[in-house]
């Protein structure tokens, strides 16, 4: 299932607070169930370890779910096109947040 993103030009381009300095999330964003939960997890709490994630969008899972590592980059592919990314800073304790594609 692939999402289906229809932006403007003008929506396409990322664009920043200027009072946090985070980058604005198009309201026109349409994601796949999982990839959703895992991006409005991250929007939700920014700086979310990689094993809060899993245990937030698996939370029904009696198993836990999978890791989210995958999932995070299949996301990103869908992200980047409109200036966005879901990553986690290099670094010991560094979790993930919304920032602007590289």
């Amino acid at each position: 299932m692939r999402a289906s993103h229809t932006l403007s030009a003008e929506a396409a381009q990322t664009r920043v607070c200027p009072a946090c300095g985070q980058p604005v999330i198009p309201t026109e964003l349409h994601l796949p169930p999982i990839k959703r939960r895992i991006f409005d997890a991250v929007r939700r709490r920014p700086g979310i370890s990689a094993e809060a994630l899993r245990q937030t969008v698996w939370a029904d899972d009696p198993n836990g779910g999978p890791e989210c590592r995958v999932h995070i980059h299949q996301l990103n592919r869908l992200l980047t096109p409109l200036g966005i990314a879901v990553r986690a800073p290099k670094g010991a304790g560094a979790g993930y947040q919304i920032r602007t594609a590289p």
